[in-house]
This record gives structure tokens, C-alpha cells and sequence, in this order.
């Protein structure tokens, strides 16, 4: 199973994390990823320093878990 982090690098779409929340540009394709999210329902929309709307999806940060579990 591909995690969305996974899917997210696979399209290049400009990223970002905090711990263990990933944060994704908001693009026409990462729009697309998110609809077929699992947990849409968890990803909220927020104006980085940069002016621009970022993703923010909790727990989604996978280089975070494997440091932490691995």
C-alpha cells in the first residue's frame, strides 16, 4: 500500500514537515491526491509564511515514524 507521503514524492509536489505532520502545496495535484485520501477528513488548510495554501496532514510524515520505530 503507498502512503500519501509516498504518493505526494512520486508527483513532486513541494512538501514540508513538523514532526509528524506533513505539509504539501496546494496544487491541482495534490488536490487530486487528497480527494482519495483515507483521512481527508483530518487535513485542514492553512496560508504559510510564504503566501501561499499549504496541506497540513497529521501523522502523514513518514521519514518521522521510521526514525522514531525503526
Amino acid at each position: 500500500m503507498t502512503t500519501i507521503y509516498e504518493k505526494i514524492m512520486k508527483a513532486g509536489i513541494e512538501f514540508s514537515s513538523h514532526e509528524s505532520d506533513l505539509y504539501v502545496l496546494k496544487t491541482p495535484e495534490s488536490e487530486k491526491i487528497i480527494s482519495g485520501y483515507k483521512f481527508k477528513s483530518i487535513v485542514s488548510v492553512f496560508y504559510g509564511t510564504d503566501k501561499r495554501m499549504w496541506y497540513d496532514i497529521p501523522f502523514a510524515y513518514d521519514p518521522y515514524w521510521q526514525k522514531k520505530y525503526i
